[in-house]
């Protein structure tokens, strides 16, 4: 079970379905299909499983720019919306 350090210094379990659900809102934000969306997110949050699977210690920035990254390469609008969304909302 892997821990993640969040902004404040707590920890967190980390949350595959968290991670997916981000993902997935980012490819519907930028008009994505449903279907597209699903297979970004799943796709996305599996890389980042492998990522995180080398790691001993992450914080949740670390896995935000890992996730945003990926995503950026997928779609680069739904990428840029991942990594900035704390900024815009």
């Amino acid at each position: 079970m892997k821990h993640i350090v969040k902004r404040n210094g707590s920890t967190e379990v980390y949350d595959t379905k968290k991670l997916y659900a981000s993902i997935y809102a980012s490819c519907l934000s930028v008009h994505e299909s449903a279907t597209v969306a699903e297979l970004a997110a799943q796709k996305i949050t599996d890389d980042v499983n492998s990522w995180l699977a080398k790691k001993t210690e992450v914080t949740a920035d670390d896995i935000r720019k890992t996730a945003g990254k990926y995503l950026s390469e997928f779609n680069p609008h739904a990428g840029y919306l991942y990594l900035h969304h704390h900024i815009m909302w």
